[in-house]
């Protein structure tokens, strides 16, 4: 693969994410490549290097300084530090579905944590029962599209028993039905297609 071809096709999207209030929380930053609508992420390490590397900056660009912005991490771009190269102030370190919770990553988020790092479990759908983990992190996100309602309550107490303080953001919010019924089940937050009229 042509690294210059690579740096020349790559795009920067924010995906914002709500309080209950429709209160803007924060952005998720997005890899997209140029060519298409869609993410195409080949190399999951390249994307999250060009995010931190090019995309940070721009994305933060008119946005008030206490808005997160939640950035996603694979297993080799946590245990290598890079997270540690951004600023904890307004950052969530997004561990990506597929990252496998080792000793390794276990030690990296305590480490994270004790900078005073926030962490977030991405696009959660009760694969992973390790309680360690979610001692550690601070938000959980779901990703709600086709599931069952009744799932979604059972997650969500499920997470909550394991660890209070954890904040539920419900992700791939596509109606007002979807958006009520988890807010009234206790979500936190928000994001997905019906927020896109929101400012």
């Amino acid at each position: 693969m042509n690294d210059n071809n690579l740096y020349q096709n790559i795009f920067i999207g924010r995906q914002p994410i709500f309080d209950r209030e429709l209160k803007l929380f924060g952005y998720e930053i997005l890899f997209r490549d140029a060519n298409i609508e869609t993410a195409n992420v080949l190399d999951g390490d390249v994307a999250t290097s060009k995010v931190i590397i090019d995309g940070l900056a721009i994305a933060q660009k008119g946005v008030k300084k206490d808005v997160k912005f939640f950035v996603n991490f694979t297993y080799n771009s946590l245990i290598s530090g890079i997270p540690s190269l951004l600023p904890k102030e307004n950052i969530v370190i997004e561990i990506l579905e597929d990252v496998i919770i080792d000793r390794k990553i276990l030690k990296m988020c305590i480490e994270l944590k004790k900078k005073g790092y926030l962490l977030a479990l991405d696009d959660y759908v009760g694969q992973i029962t390790n309680e360690k983990l979610f001692k550690l992190v601070d938000f959980v996100k779901i990703d709600v599209l086709d599931m069952d309602f009744d799932i979604l309550k059972k997650l969500i107490n499920y997470i909550k028993k394991v660890n209070s303080k954890i904040k539920i953001l419900i992700e791939k919010v596509e109606n007002s039905t979807v958006f009520n019924v988890a807010k009234g089940f206790g979500g936190d937050y928000f994001q997905g297609f019906f927020f896109k009229s929101q400012k």
